[in-house]
């Protein structure tokens, strides 16, 4: 079996274009060891009986299992996709840092729980600011990086002063900031993060938010406070709780644009979709409790048609759920997915009939 790769949009690209179609196994699986379902030895029975309900080749799936310890000392989700060619085990394997859905077939790749992760983790900015430091760095499907090296303040032009400060100062805060404002615009025109976080005390942050010019401002969604010579992980650590809430209130935002203006319901979302007429689907959980029906040329209806004919192709239609054709939907339609969890899956199913879209 390969090296794994990292995991990221490049990655899914790749995958797109070079599995199988077909007689391919798929394992998706959480092998961090910190976590509590993978106790005392419990991964292996997990994956086992995933594996023994597929009607996959024995070698394949023994190739899962002989893995498992190795991977879990390296990363917290592995995804495999292994196929035989011409009696040889051919394999692409995946490691990210966070924990993704899980998910074992053999058929089609299986490359849902890839698109679930890389659509609820946007490429987040933070910008830490104190009294002696100023850094950038950005978070991604659960992995954090440091831009540039950190930069030390002018220790005469440091923040927090006494207010009697001479005209000199008042230039070198006005430099400091302009400095670091001038960093987080380069990086938002070169990497295009989603969204942006200040971190840091709340004497310093305050300094931060009144120079932010209105196109940075408008993408902030939340703040924390960090030491600033913190390592990278511990800063990863410090935000996970103002992630988590930003992710929450971006959910509450979309669910209520749906609201106001959206189209709502399954039949009706569906229809509107498949007129590409919808931008951005908002999904309880990751689409699997969602039924559909599909033809054999990938239009999915809410409801069993008539004689099990597609009303649209003439064709026969299969059963299957919404996540299975999201992957088609995304590429048909340049579909964005937006995934709600607890308290909004819950209103998206009683409050706008389980599925709804935003329109363009």
């Amino acid at each position: 079996m390969l090296s794994p790769q990292p995991f990221d949009q490049n990655t899914l690209t790749m995958l797109e274009s070079e599995l199988p179609k077909n007689d391919l196994l798929t394992v998706v699986c959480c092998v961090n060891p910190a976590n509590a379902i993978n106790q005392g030895g419990a991964l292996r029975i997990r994956i086992k009986n995933f594996l023994a309900t597929l009607d996959a080749p024995d070698k394949l799936k023994n190739a899962v299992m002989d893995d498992l310890t190795l991977a879990q000392k390296q990363t917290k989700t592995r995804a495999y996709y292994l196929w035989d060619e011409h009696g040889h085990i051919q394999s692409k394997t995946i490691d990210a840092e966070l924990e993704l859905p899980e998910v074992a077939s053999f058929g089609a790749p299986d490359l849902e729980p890839l698109h679930f992760g890389l659509e609820a983790n946007p490429l987040t900015a933070i910008v830490l600011v104190d009294r002696e430091w100023r850094r950038l760095l950005t978070v991604r499907l659960g992995e954090i990086q440091e831009l540039h090296s950190p930069l030390e303040a002018d220790k005469t032009s440091v923040l927090g002063r006494d207010t009697d400060k001479n005209q000199r100062e008042v230039h070198d805060d006005q430099v400091f900031w302009r400095d670091l404002i001038e960093r987080v615009l380069d990086l938002q025109r070169t990497d295009g993060f989603e969204q942006l976080l200040i971190a840091g005390p709340p004497e310093v942050r305050s300094g931060l938010l009144e120079q932010l010019p209105k196109s940075l401002s408008t993408m902030l969604v939340g703040e924390f406070v960090v030491q600033g010579d913190a390592t990278p992980a511990h800063i990863l650590e410090a935000a996970q709780a103002t992630l988590q809430e930003a992710s929450h209130t971006a959910g509450e935002t979309a669910l209520g644009k749906v609201l106001e203006r959206g189209v709502q319901g399954l039949e009706n979302t569906l229809t509107a979709l498949q007129e590409g007429r919808v931008y951005e689907l908002l999904v309880s959980g990751n689409g699997s409790g969602v039924p559909v029906w599909r033809d054999t040329q990938g239009y999915v209806f809410a409801t069993y048609p008539a004689q099990g004919i597609s009303p649209l192709t003439g064709l026969g239609v299969e059963g299957t759920d919404l996540r299975q054709v999201l992957g088609e939907l995304r590429q048909r339609f340049g579909l964005k997915v937006h995934f709600l969890h607890d308290d909004l899956a819950l209103r998206l199913e009683t409050e706008i009939g389980g599925l709804g879209g935003l329109l363009h």
